[in-house]
C-alpha cells in the first residue's frame, strides 16, 4: 500500500500545478480497487466546489478506467504502475478489476457521487424537507441579484407610505454622496444588500428578528441623548482640570504653543465646547509627558510638577470618554445601515416565502440544524446513502458553516477506520467574499472550539502531504515565482505567514521559459490605461511572432471594467476576442429579435418595436437598402405593419401567439421568421423559457422583465475560440492553465474601509447587541476589526496575484504601477535589475522568449465577437445558463427534470434506430453529463422492449409526432405520438414520476379532438417512464 494511505486522515497541501485532481483521482481508484464489493465506489463522495471540476474528475476516473482496461501501452503509465504496486497484483489481474470499476460505475451511475459540495448538501436538504419545514416545491435560486431586485421593488414600494424607512433610504444616500460616490442608490442598494448573504450576516438578522422599523427613532434618540451627555462630561472635565492648573500655578498659555498648539490649545477647545480627539503631535505630548517649555525657572518647573499627576489622569479619562463618544457616533453612522438591512431581509424573507423560493446560501444553515439534532447513522438511513470515505477537494474555500457540517460524517468515516481526504492550497484562497474560511485549511487537524469534543481522532488520524512538484510551468516561471513570493510573504501578518509555508516548488517540465514585465511610477488613470494599452499590444504581437495561436494567449484583469476597455482595443487592432460578455445570451441577434416579438405583442402599435423587427427581417433578407424607405412608409402610417410583415411572406398571428405559453410562442416565432434553431444562444434562451413556464402561468411582460433582471448572468458555455483570445478575470481563471499570459494593472488594493462587518457592541445601546458597522472606525473601540479586515484583505491580494501568476505554461507577461502591490512586485524585480524606458517606466525580463508550437489546430464554426454583430456558429457547443447550477434541477429526485431531457429526444425521433446519432448531438446541445445519458439510454430500452409500441417507431406507419392541433374552440394541444392506423386513432403520451389526475383529464382532452374531426376509433395511453 501506498506510504501516504497508512493513516486515515490526509491532507493534502498542494500548490499551483501540483496535481491535486491527480491526486485527487489515484485516491479514488485506489479505494474502489482495492475492494472486493463490486459496488464500493457508491460509499466514497467526492466532493468538490463547481461543476466544471466535478466533471474533470469524473472525467479523469472514467478516461483512466478505459485506458487500463484496454490500451497495453497503459502499463508503463505511472499511475497504473502505483496503483498495481500498491494492490499488490499482476497487470491481468488489475486490468480485470479496472474493467469490472469501469462496467459497474457506468451502470449504476447515479451511485457515481462525484460532485459539488452544494449538490451534496441539497440533496440532504431534499431528504429531510419536511423536517425543515420547507415548502413541497420548492424552489431553489442561485441569483443574488435577481432576489435582491425583488426584495427593492418591495422596500421602494413601502417608502412611500413609510416616512421613517424613506428617512433611513435617504440617509443611505446621503452617507454616499457625502463619501464621493456616485448617485445611483439602485446600484448601492445592490451592492449593501448581498451583506445578506454572508453567513456571519445570517446569525446576526435572526438575532435581531424582533427589531422593527418603529424602533430606529427612539434607540437614534437614546444614543444621540448618550453623546450629548458625555461630550457636557468632557467639558465639564477639561474646565475642571483648567482650574487645577491656576491652583498649581499654570495658564493655558505657559503650556508649549500657548493658545495657538499643543496641549493649551487643546484644552482651550474642549473649554469651548469643541470635543474631538487630541492631534498626533498632542498625543504624543500626553503620552510622553513633555509638558515643558525650555529653560524654565525653578517656581515654573514646581508648577508642573505638581501639575504632571492631574493632567495624567484627565488624559487616562479623557480618552476613554471620548472613545464612547466615537463608539456612539459609529453607532450613529451605522443605525441606519443596520436597519436597512434587517428591512430588505425581512422583504425577501416575505418574497421567497410567497414564491416557494429558497436561496443556495441558506442550504448551509438549514443542513446544520439537522446535523446538530440527528445522528449520522440516522441521516444515512433517512436518504439510504452510507458513506465510508470523503475526498473534499479545494478545501481552502470551504465556508465554516460548510465544514461543521461535514465533520460528523468525516467523523463517522475516521471512527470506522476508513480512510478521508482533504485537498487544498491557501495561496489560492481568493473567495472569502464567498464565506470561505482558509485558516480552516492552515490549522488542520485542529478543529474550532465548538467542535472540541470531535478533535481527538482528527489529530489521531492525520497526516500532512505536500505537493510539490510543479507539472504545469517551465523552470524559468517557477524559479521565477519562487523567488517573487519567498520575498513578498515576509509582508504578510505573521498569523497568515503559515499559508506560504513550502510555497517553493520542484521543477517537473523542461527548462526554459520567458518573463516580461514593465512598472510605470505613475497615479494617473490616463497614462496608466495607456501604459497597459501598448504593453498588451506589444506583448500579443511577440507571441503571434513566435507562432502562439491566439486561443493559447490569455489576458488575466481584476476588474471586469479593465475586461472590457481591454476587449474594445483588441477588435479596434482587428483580433478577435473572447470574453464573458461576449458569450452572453443576448448578443444574438435571434435572442434580440424574439425579444423584439414579444414587446411587439405586448404593445402592438408601438412603432419603435415594428421598425426593430422590420430591421431585422430587411437585414436577414439582405435586402438593408430597402430598410430606410420601408421604415419611413411606417412612421407615416402610409402602410400598415402587417402590410409591411407581408411583402416578406410574413405573417404574424398574434392571437394564437398569444394563447401559449412562453416556450411554444416562442418555438412558434423561431419557426415562423426560419430562425436556425441549433444556435447555442436561442436554445439557451428556449430553456430559459423552458424554465420559466415551469413556475406557472405569467405574462409576456413577466417574462420580459424576469430576463431583463437575469440577462446580466446568462452566458453561453462553448470550448475556447482558437482564432481569439481570451480574456477574462483572475477569479475566472482559476484552475485553468494557457500557454501564455499577459497581466495589465498588475495594481489593486482592497477598499476595506467601505466594507461592512456585524460586530457586536461592547455594551447594550437600548436594547441594540449588535450593529452593522462600516469598517471606517478610527479612534474607536472597535478600530481591531477594522486591522483584522484590512490584513485579511491584504492576504486576499496577494493570493489574487499568485493565482494569477501561475496559470502560464509557457511564458508571461506583467505590467505593473504605483500602488501596494504594484511597488510590492516592482521591488523585487527590480533587485535582478532593470532598464529605463524613460523617465517613468522601467522594464527587464527573464529567460528569452522561444518560437511555439501550438497545439491547438484551427476549427470554424466558432462562436466570434466583432465590433458589430456576432458570428454565426453550430458545430462544438455546449450550452447553458453558468450561474444556475446543474443541480437545481436534481437530475436524482425530480421527475421534471428526467421527463423534459427525455422529451428533448423522442420529439426528434422517427424511429427508435436513430436514437444512436441523436442522443450525442443533443448531449453537446444541451451539455448533459454521463449521468443523464445514461438515464436517457435505460429509458429507450425500456421503451423498445414494449412491443406493443414498436408501431409508434415505425417509418412504415404513419405517426404524427409532437403535431400541434386544435379543437373546435381553439385551443391547442400537442400530444407526444399519435398513430394513425386502419381509420382508427392510438395516441401515445409519455410522463415520469407519480401518477396525477390531471394526465387522464388531458388524455380525455386528446381524445375529443380527434372525435370532433371525425375519428370513432379513439385509444389513449400514458407510458411512464422510472424515474
Amino acid at each position: 500500500m501506498l506510504a501516504e494511505m497508512e493513516k486515515t486522515f490526509l491532507v493534502y497541501r498542494s500548490s499551483a500545478g501540483s496535481g491535486k485532481t491527480s491526486a485527487l483521482v489515484k485516491n479514488y481508484l485506489l479505494l474502489c480497487l482495492q475492494s472486493e464489493e463490486p459496488l464500493y465506489f457508491q460509499r466514497i463522495n467526492a466532493i468538490t466546489f463547481t461543476n466544471k471540476a466535478a466533471n474533470e474528475m469524473k472525467e479523469r476516473i472514467l478516461e483512466n478506467l478505459h485506458f487500463f482496461s484496454t490500451q497495453e501501452s497503459a502499463r508503463s503509465h505511472y499511475l497504473y504502475q502505483e496503483l498495481r504496486k500498491s494492490l499488490n497484483c499482476d497487470e491481468v489481474i488489475f486490468e480485470k478489476r479496472c474493467t469490472r470499476l469501469l462496467f459497474n460505475i457506468l451502470h449504476h451511475y447515479s451511485k457515481f457521487h462525484v460532485s459539488t459540495i452544494d449538490k451534496f448538501f441539497y440533496s440532504l436538504v431534499r431528504q429531510f424537507a419536511e423536517d425543515l419545514q420547507l415548502p413541497e416545491n420548492i424552489r431553489v435560486e442561485l441569483n443574488q441579484d435577481y432576489l435582491l431586485k425583488k426584495a427593492l421593488e418591495e422596500l421602494f414600494k413601502r417608502s412611500q407610505n413609510e416616512p421613517v424607512l424613506a428617512e433611513v433610504i435617504n440617509d443611505f444616500i446621503s452617507d454616499k454622496l457625502e463619501d464621493g460616490k456616485s448617485w445611483n442608490i439602485d446600484r448601492d442598494l445592490l451592492k449593501f444588500g448581498k451583506n445578506l448573504f454572508k453567513e456571519k450576516s445570517l446569525d446576526s438578522l435572526e438575532r435581531l428578528k424582533d427589531l422593527e422599523l418603529k424602533d430606529f427613532k427612539p434607540i437614534r434618540k437614546g444614543v444621540k441623548a448618550d453623546a450629548s451627555k458625555l461630550k457636557k462630561e468632557v467639558q465639564e472635565m477639561s474646565t475642571q482640570v483648567t482650574l487645577v492648573l491656576q491652583e498649581c500655578g499654570l495658564e493655558l498659555h505657559d503650556f508649549p504653543g500657548k493658545l495657538s498648539s499643543g496641549v493649551g490649545r487643546y484644552i482651550n477647545q474642549l473649554n469651548e465646547g469643541k470635543i474631538d480627539f487630541p492631534t498626533d503631535p498632542t498625543q504624543k505630548v500626553f503620552k510622553e509627558k513633555n509638558f515643558r517649555k525650555k529653560n524654565l525657572k525653578a517656581a515654573e518647573n514646581a508648577a508642573f510638577d505638581a501639575a504632571e499627576p492631574h493632567l495624567e489622569k484627565f488624559h487616562q479619562a479623557l480618552l476613554e470618554k471620548l472613545r464612547r463618544i466615537t463608539d456612539l457616533n459609529y453607532i450613529l453612522r451605522d443605525l441606519g445601515p443596520t436597519f436597512l438591512l434587517k428591512i430588505l431581509w425581512d422583504e425577501l424573507e416575505g418574497f421567497k416565502n410567497r414564491d416557494g423560493i429558497i436561496h443556495i446560501s441558506e442550504f448551509n444553515k438549514k443542513l446544520a440544524r439537522l446535523v446538530s439534532a440527528e445522528s449520522v447513522p440516522y441521516i444515512y438511513e433517512r436518504t439510504g446513502e452510507k458513506f465510508h470515505h470523503f475526498l473534499i477537494d479545494e478545501f481552502q474555500d470551504t465556508s465554516v458553516v460548510q465544514w461543521h457540517n461535514l465533520i460528523p460524517l468525516v467523523e463517522n468515516a475516521l471512527s470506522k477506520g476508513h480512510r478521508n481526504l482533504i485537498v487544498g492550497d491557501g495561496k489560492q484562497a481568493i473567495y472569502r467574499f464567498r464565506n470561505g474560511d482558509v485558516m480552516q485549511f492552515v490549522k488542520l487537524p485542529q478543529l474550532d472550539e465548538s467542535q472540541s469534543e470531535r478533535q481527538h481522532i482528527f489529530k489521531h488520524s492525520h497526516e500532512n502531504i505536500f505537493l510539490e512538484d510543479n507539472f504545469r510551468s517551465k523552470s524559468i516561471l517557477v524559479e521565477f515565482n519562487n523567488k517573487l513570493f519567498g520575498s513578498l510573504v515576509n509582508g504578510l501578518p505573521e498569523a497568515f505567514q503559515e499559508i506560504y509555508q513550502k510555497h517553493e516548488q520542484n521543477i517537473q517540465r523542461k527548462e526554459g521559459g520567458y518573463i516580461s514585465w514593465r512598472y510605470l511610477k505613475s497615479t494617473k488613470v490616463e497614462e496608466i490605461d495607456a501604459a497597459n494599452f501598448d504593453f498588451v499590444k506589444e506583448a500579443i504581437s511577440e507571441c503571434l511572432k513566435d507562432g502562439f495561436m491566439p486561443g493559447d494567449v490569455c489576458l488575466l484583469v481584476r476588474r471586469k471594467r479593465d475586461a472590457r476597455e481591454l476587449a474594445n482595443l483588441l477588435l479596434e487592432e482587428g483580433h478577435q476576442v473572447e470574453t464573458e460578455e461576449s458569450l452572453a445570451i443576448d448578443r444574438s441577434a435571434s435572442v434580440r429579435l424574439l425579444i423584439g416579438l414579444l414587446r411587439h405583442l405586448c404593445e402592438p402599435k408601438e412603432v419603435y418595436h415594428q421598425s426593430e423587427i422590420l430591421h431585422w427581417i430587411c437585414k436577414d433578407r439582405n435586402q438593408m437598402e430597402s430598410f430606410i424607405a420601408l421604415n419611413d412608409s411606417l412612421n407615416k402610417k402610409e402602410l400598415s405593419f402587417d402590410a409591411l410583415l407581408e411583402r416578406f411572406d410574413v405573417r404574424l398571428p398574434r392571437n394564437e401567439l398569444l394563447s401559449y405559453g412562453q416556450l411554444i410562442r416562442l418555438r412558434r416565432l423561431v419557426d415562423l421568421f426560419g430562425l436556425d434553431d441549433r444556435e447555442a444562444n436561442l436554445l439557451a434562451f428556449l430553456d430559459f423559457a423552458q424554465s420559466f413556464d415551469q413556475q406557472g402561468f405569467k405574462t409576456i411582460q413577466e417574462f420580459l422583465e424576469e430576463f431583463e433582471e437575469r440577462r446580466s448572468n446568462m452566458y453561453i458555455q462553448t470550448a475556447a475560440d482558437p482564432k481569439a483570445f481570451q480574456i477574462m478575470t483572475i477569479h475566472k481563471a482559476k484552475g485553468l492553465e494557457f500557454p501564455a499570459v499577459i497581466l495589465p494593472f498588475c495594481q489593486w488594493e482592497s477598499q476595506v474601509h467601505n466594507e461592512f462587518l456585524w460586530i457586536p457592541l461592547v455594551r447594550e445601546e437600548h436594547n441594540l447587541k449588535e450593529l452593522l458597522f462600516r469598517l471606517s472606525l478610527k479612534n474607536s473601540t472597535y478600530l481591531p476589526y477594522f486591522e483584522a479586515a484590512k490584513e485579511e484583505a491584504q492576504l486576499d491580494n496577494l493570493n489574487l496575484l499568485y493565482v494569477a501568476l501561475t496559470r502560464a505554461e509557457e511564458r508571461m507577461y506583467v505590467m505593473n504601477h504605483s500602488g501596494q502591490i504594484g511597488d510590492s512586485v516592482h521591488s523585487v524585480l527590480a533587485s535582478d535589475g532593470e532598464t529605463a524606458i524613460d523617465e517613468f517606466i522601467s522594464c527587464g525580463k527573464y529567460g528569452a522568449p522561444e518560437p511555439y508550437s501550438s497545439k491547438i489546430t484551427e476549427q470554424k464554426d466558432h462562436l466570434e465577437m466583432t465590433s458589430s454583430e456576432p458570428g454565426n456558429w453550430m458545430e462544438e457547443f455546449t450550452f447553458g445558463l453558468p450561474e444556475i447550477d446543474p443541480f437545481i434541477d436534481d437530475w436524482e429526485n425530480n421527475p421534471r427534470s428526467k421527463g423534459s431531457a427525455l422529451h428533448k429526444v423522442l420529439a426528434q425521433l422517427r424511429t427508435l434506430e436513430e436514437a444512436k446519432e441523436l442522443i450525442p448531438r443533443l448531449s453537446k446541445q444541451f451539455a448533459w453529463n454521463e449521468d443523464q445519458i445514461m438515464w436517457i439510454k435505460g429509458a429507450l430500452r425500456a421503451l423498445s422492449s414494449e412491443e406493443r409500441l414498436n408501431d409508434f417507431f415505425s417509418a412504415d406507419e404513419e405517426v404524427l409526432v409532437e403535431r400541434e392541433l386544435s379543437n373546435s374552440i381553439g385551443e391547442s394541444i400537442r400530444p407526444d405520438r399519435v398513430l394513425l392506423k386502419n381509420g382508427e386513432v392510438f395516441i401515445l403520451d409519455f410522463k415520469t414520476g407519480k401518477e396525477s389526475s390531471s394526465e387522464l383529464k388531458q388524455l380525455e382532452t386528446y381524445k375529443q379532438v380527434f372525435e370532433e374531426m371525425g375519428y370513432e376509433k379513439v385509444k389513449a395511453e400514458i407510458f411512464r417512464f422510472e424515474a
